[in-house]
């Protein structure tokens, strides 16, 4: 039996990390201060009557580098000022396997610029900065009469 108690040890030791791990990364976000639509059909009415251009998160609740977006990059002041300039929608990619099908999403998370007809505008998949996510709505091509 003494000669098993490392084996014990180094097993329940991994063990309690792992569910650490498993705590820290599942935390609960705080508030970022963005309003997000909670369906893509709203987001693209909004953008029709205020003609912006449509921001879609797509994401899960199991996915780690979505949950680190969530507490750093979107609650960051120059992000918020970024997407006032769209109409912000999440959509849990579990609960809608239409629009995974529709805009080919293989990873999460991934992020579309979406005009307010649905075409794609902008593109670009895993988790992202804060200045990351800035530069990529800066460098997406937004036609000034949508």
């Amino acid at each position: 039996m003494l000669k098993r108690w490392p084996d014990i040890m180094f097993i329940g030791g991994a063990v309690v990390i792992f569910i650490f791990l498993m705590a820290w990364t599942n935390r609960p976000a705080p508030d970022d201060g963005i309003t997000w639509h909670v369906r893509l059909a709203d987001a693209q009415h909004a953008a029709r009557a205020s003609r912006k251009p449509i921001f879609v998160k797509f994401t899960t609740t199991w996915c780690p580098p979505c949950r680190e977006m969530d507490r750093s990059t979107f609650p960051d002041e120059k992000v918020r000022a970024s997407l006032a300039s769209f109409e912000p929608v999440k959509v849990d990619g579990d609960d809608h396997p239409d629009l995974m099908r529709q805009y080919g999403i293989r990873a999460y998370p991934t992020m579309l610029v979406l005009s307010p007809d649905g075409e794609t505008l902008g593109r670009v998949e895993g988790g992202l900065s804060a200045e990351q996510l800035i530069r990529f709505l800066d460098a997406v091509p937004v036609d000034g009469s949508l």
